[in-house]
């Protein structure tokens, strides 16, 4: 900054850095809270189960919530971990879900 500019022009510099600096926070918020809800975020640590474990943990109620995709099950043990596994076609997959009160999201 020059002292020999009049205060007023540096104060709409500093409201201008001010303003990007504000936009800037805001953006990479949107850009965490974003990462976290699509499952994007690399730091979160997503423990991969053989399908016969899952079934385990499934029938010992460890098992909050799933998601079912074409050959993959995005699950959320009770503890909130996130785990995967392999999705075999298994006709009784959705009804030991449901028994086990598994919230099944697709």
């Amino acid at each position: 900054m020059n002292d020999d500019q009049p205060p007023e022009t540096n104060n709409r510099w500093m409201r201008s850095l001010g303003l990007w600096v504000a936009l800037l926070a805001v953006l990479a918020t949107f850009v965490v809270v974003f990462d976290q809800k699509v499952g994007l975020n690399p730091t979160a640590k997503v423990k991969t189960l053989a399908y016969s474990e899952f079934l385990t943990e499934v029938s010992q109620n460890k098992i909050k919530s799933a998601e079912i995709f074409e050959d993959q099950i995005a699950a959320v043990e009770a503890d909130g971990q996130k785990v995967k596994t392999f999705a075999p076609a298994d006709p009784r997959l959705v009804d030991r879900l449901l028994a086990a009160n598994v919230k099944i999201a697709k």
